[in-house]
C-alpha cells in the first residue's frame, strides 16, 4: 500500500516539474475588449433588435389592440372576435398576426384563427377571405371541409394588394 501511495506522490510531483504555461500570445483582456468596443460603437441600438422586434413595435403603434369588439359565442363553447377590414386594413399577413398577439381589448388569450373559423359555419354560403400563416384564406366553394378546412386557394402575401387586403377579416378565437 505504501508503495502505491509513494508511486502516486512521485507521478504527482513529476507531473508538477514538467508541465509549462502556455507562450503568451501578446495579447490582454484590455487589448481583446477594445477591439469588441470598437465594433460595438460602430453599431446603433436598433442593429442589435431583430426584424421580429421592429416589426411588432411598428405594428403596435399603427393598430390599437385596447380596441373592443363584439364576442360571438359558438356551440362548442369556443369565443370568436370577427375584425373586419372596414374596422382594421392589415397590409399582409404579418402585421395580422402580430395584432392577433396583442390583442388585449377584451380579456383573455385571444388567437389567429388561420383555417375556416367561425365563418367556415356562420357565412349563409357566401365566399369569404380571412388572414392566415403567410397570407389571405379564399373560401368560396360550399360546403368547406370541416375535417381539413382547407381553403380554396391561398393568396402568399407577396400577392397580397390593397384591394384583397380590403376584403380580408381577422378572425381572433379563445376557448
Amino acid at each position: 500500500m505504501k508503495k502505491i501511495i509513494i508511486m502516486c506522490l512521485m507521478i504527482a510531483l513529476a507531473t508538477g516539474a514538467f508541465a509549462q504555461s502556455a507562450p503568451s500570445a501578446g495579447l490582454t483582456d484590455s487589448y481583446d475588449m477594445a477591439a469588441l468596443q470598437q465594433y460595438q460603437n460602430m453599431l446603433s441600438a436598433s442593429d442589435y433588435e431583430n426584424s421580429d422586434t421592429k416589426a411588432r413595435k411598428e405594428v403596435l403603434k399603427k393598430y390599437d389592440v385596447k380596441k373592443k369588439f363584439n364576442v360571438l359565442k359558438d356551440n362548442d363553447g369556443s369565443e370568436w372576435i370577427i375584425i373586419k377590414s372596414s374596422d382594421i386594413t392589415f397590409a399582409n399577413s404579418t402585421e395580422a398576426e402580430i395584432y392577433a398577439e396583442n390583442y388585449v381589448g377584451v380579456s383573455g388569450d385571444w388567437s389567429l384563427c388561420s383555417s375556416c373559423g367561425y365563418l367556415g359555419r356562420h357565412t349563409d354560403g357566401k365566399p369569404f377571405y380571412t388572414w392566415g400563416n403567410d397570407g389571405i384564406l379564399c373560401y368560396e366553394k360550399f360546403p368547406i371541409d370541416y375535417d381539413t378546412c382547407a381553403p380554396d386557394r391561398i393568396i402568399e402575401d407577396a400577392d397580397v394588394t390593397p384591394e384583397l387586403a380590403k376584403k380580408a377579416v381577422l378572425q381572433l378565437y379563445k376557448y
